[in-house]
């Protein structure tokens, strides 16, 4: 019976910040974008929904908080949905002036991202026995399969 109660507050909740908008002000409108993404991906386990209240988070909200929600994004693309080249890009718009701290997260995760390529290339071709690009081919269809 209580989890009917908290999926009712959690129903409730995700319906109040849904009201939100940037008539409220761009910082509380970006604030309660990331709430309900949070919300979709960690409690609803609804990851598309979860990425379309992220992506609604621009640098114009808040410099720091589009960096916050840059880096979950990129998160939930390389974790969830395996698409590395959002990752890459989520990871590349955040920049220093957005947040030191965050960009500089993001940077560690991007040089992990690159390291991982980097070692999945080595040993699909550990002799350099073939092309580059029929490397990176076989790298984007084992990355699929994973």
């Amino acid at each position: 019976m209580e989890n009917i109660d908290i999926d009712i507050d959690i129903d409730a909740l995700i319906e109040k910040l849904r009201q939100i908008t940037r008539d409220n002000g761009n910082e509380k409108y970006a604030d309660a974008q990331f709430q309900l993404g949070f919300l979709y991906a960690d409690i609803k386990h609804d990851y598309d929904q979860a990425e379309a209240y992220i992506s609604n988070i621009t640098r114009k909200d808040g410099p720091e908080i589009y960096a916050r929600a840059q880096l979950c994004l990129g998160l939930l693309y390389a974790v969830i949905k395996k698409d590395y080249d959002r990752v890459e890009s989520c990871w590349s718009n955040i920049s220093t002036a957005d947040s030191p701290e965050i960009y500089a997260q993001a940077q560690v995760y991007l040089g992990s991202l690159y390291a991982e390529i980097k070692m999945i290339m080595i040993r699909l071709n550990p002799a350099g026995q073939i092309s580059p690009q029929q490397t990176v081919l076989k790298f984007m269809l084992k990355l699929k399969s994973i």
